[in-house]
């Protein structure tokens, strides 16, 4: 966090190994840190916005992450809905950009990298419950089951031999891998909009029409737009470069190996940033596409079709339904035509 409050991207891995092997390996995880020149490693600016949005369980709403930090403050998204919904920002250089963030007339959780810049009078007038609420994320973020996590706020300022204790027995006591909160979350998790599948080869995904598609679960069928899945500008309702990317994937079956979206960095990010989307809709933690091959590139884990199937019983005919409802295809209707099908 000291590195990235002083904007140092690019840093010896002697440097970098420094902060010990287990939290290391959880930044490589979660693609924070990734390797460099011979020698050096980088830390990725949006890798760690996208983790934070998990960690948070903010969504983006169509805000796209930069490339780079600055001194001006970033935001990562929302969190909470109603009276509780709230900016999530972040703040990279505290001396220049925290001031301004600490003065948004909006409901806001300010995230500064250290806790160099928290005085304590901003510490009594930003604390928890407060309209625009800091959090240093040195202080915040814990490695449980290997795995980044967040720590409750209540418990974020504790003495750092109570916090790796903290830290041991949530890891040993629930063993939570996906999230590592030590005891209750400490903000409202991501909407899984499409939960229902237990792996990705349960789920389909097929192209309706220009700004629809059909996601089949194993108890459900619903016809999303990109708006419905996050993938959409949150006024002009344009199609992301994320809906670009999943329709992309389903015209070509499945597969991803395209120079449409830029050079092999720009299309890892499209990816990279996709799969994190995915995850959150589908509240699955596997990740939603095979390894990088040469010659076919990324390959999903569920069934991706460029039309719909022609389904027996016209199983496939949904209607469009809102999401969260559980009212389209049941799991009794595909057992009864199964059975007459095993009886002719």
């Amino acid at each position: 966090m000291a590195l990235v409050e002083a904007d140092r991207v690019f840093s010896p891995e002697s440097e970098l190994a420094l902060v010990g092997a287990p939290l290391l390996s959880a930044l490589r995880l979660a693609g924070i840190v990734r390797a460099g020149d011979p020698g050096m490693a980088e830390i990725s600016p949006p890798d760690l916005g996208r983790t934070l949005r998990q960690l948070y369980g903010a969504l983006s709403h169509g805000v796209a992450l930069p490339s780079a930090l600055d001194d001006r403050p970033v935001l990562l998204g929302w969190t909470g809905e109603g009276a509780l919904r709230r900016e999530l920002l972040l703040v990279s250089n505290p001396s220049r950009g925290l001031a301004w963030a600490l003065r948004r007339p909006y409901r806001s959780l300010v995230l500064v990298p250290t806790a160099r810049a928290l005085t304590n009078a901003v510490r009594e007038r930003h604390g928890p419950g407060a309209m625009v609420e800091v959090e240093a994320l040195e202080e915040a973020l814990v490695v449980c089951g290997g795995r980044l996590g967040r720590r409750r706020a209540s418990r974020a300022r504790r003495a750092p031999v109570l916090e790796a204790r903290a830290a041991t027995r949530g890891a040993g006591e629930d063993g939570d891998e996906g999230h590592g909160d030590i005891g209750a979350p400490a903000g409202p998790e991501p909407r899984a909009i499409l939960a229902g599948a237990q792996r990705w080869n349960q789920v389909r995904i097929c192209v309706v029409q220009s700004g629809l598609v059909r996601v089949d679960l194993p108890d459900r069928s619903q016809r999303c737009t990109p708006a419905d899945l996050g993938m959409a500008h949150p006024r002009s309702r344009a199609p992301t470069v994320l809906w670009e990317a999943l329709v992309t994937l389903c015209e070509d079956h499945g597969y991803f190996h395209t120079t449409r979206f830029g050079g092999p960095d720009a299309t890892k990010k499209v990816i990279s940033r996709l799969r994190a989307r995915l995850r959150e809709l589908f509240d699955l933690q596997a990740p939603p596409f095979r390894r990088y091959q040469s010659g076919t590139g990324w390959r999903a884990r569920f069934d991706a079709r460029p039309d719909l199937p022609s389904d027996p019983e016209g199983l496939g005919d949904t209607r469009r339904v809102r999401l969260g409802d559980k009212s389209g295809l049941s799991r009794a209707s595909v057992d009864d035509f199964l059975r007459r099908q095993r009886s002719t």
